[in-house]
């Protein structure tokens, strides 16, 4: 009895390297006649019931080509999943552990990937139009032919520089700066300006939020610098508003050290104070077309 089991296994490995057949434990590898692996065989359209194919990337991590659009993935585990030409048009992903998947050439248009960790995943060919990736973490991802046209990127860290431009990061860093959140907005503008060295408007709106911070050195540096790019890109008015800037900054700092004395009486300190505080929002550079 024994020794039938062994030659049955022993068949069944021999019709499966003679098929193709895609066996547990070779994920990605199929072998062909000569035994011999094979990598990325081509992905067909899987044709099973929606239903049973998620339920098989949720047991199995493994559905090259699968039909998951629309379906619902919030908090999965599909670290290092094989969703190769997958169709995840509109699939909600949120929150979702995608690390190391590979998910080349899938179609991810309209896709919710909130907060997903993508860490080191693949993405090359793969269709991000309109994907939301926000908060999502995105570092080590490679993205060769990928397509990411108005797909949301905010607050995404990690993303790969082909994505996105100084300009985005810019305006991204106002968005951040309008609700309040001049620390996220300073880390906005940090990545503009590591992008583009010569951001005159990153520097200046850089300036408000640290002054904001009450980093008032970083604030100088950072105004003083905007108005030196300005003034080589021949922009007056952009010069103009930095060198405001640094004057109500100069100022400030000034009655700050007048008020720590001791003296009778007021001098109009309070108001100087009081002044630039209210208008440091004015200084902010808007959002960029």
């Amino acid at each position: 009895m024994v020794g039938q089991r062994v030659r049955m296994v022993t068949g069944l490995g021999a019709i499966a390297a003679t098929l193709g057949v895609l066996m547990p434990g070779h994920r990605g590898m199929a072998f062909g006649g000569s035994g011999v692996p094979q990598t990325n065989p081509p992905i067909q359209q899987q044709t099973y019931p929606q239903g049973d194919q998620t339920e098989r990337l949720l047991r199995d991590r493994v559905c090259p080509g699968c039909n998951l659009r629309g379906s619902s993935l919030v908090y999965a585990n599909l670290i290092g999943a094989d969703l190769r030409g997958a169709d995840l048009r509109g699939a909600n992903l949120s929150q979702a552990t995608l690390a190391e998947a590979d998910l080349r050439g899938a179609d991810l248009r309209g896709a919710t990937l909130h907060g997903a960790d993508l860490q080191g995943a693949f993405l090359d060919g793969a269709l991000l139009g309109g994907a939301n990736f926000q908060d999502a973490i995105l570092y080590g991802v490679t993205v060769v032919g990928a397509q990411v046209d108005q797909a949301n990127l905010r607050g995404a860290v990690g993303v790969p520089t082909a994505w996105v431009s100084a300009r985005d990061r810019f305006n991204w860093g106002v968005a951040e700066a309008e609700r309040g959140n001049f620390a996220g907005a300073a880390a906005h503008y940090d990545a503009a300006i590591a992008q583009d060295g010569t951001f005159a408007e990153a520097y200046l709106n850089r300036a408000v939020a640290r002054a904001n911070l009450a980093d008032y050195e970083g604030a100088a540096a950072d105004s003083q610098r905007a108005s030196t790019l300005f003034a080589q890109r021949n922009d007056p008015q952009g010069a103009e508003q930095a060198e405001a800037f640094q004057t109500q900054l100069d100022a400030y700092l000034e009655a700050s050290q007048e008020r720590d004395r001791p003296r009778r009486g007021g001098n109009g300190i309070g108001i100087t104070i009081l002044n630039f505080v209210r208008s440091l929002g004015g200084f902010l550079i808007p959002r960029l077309l």
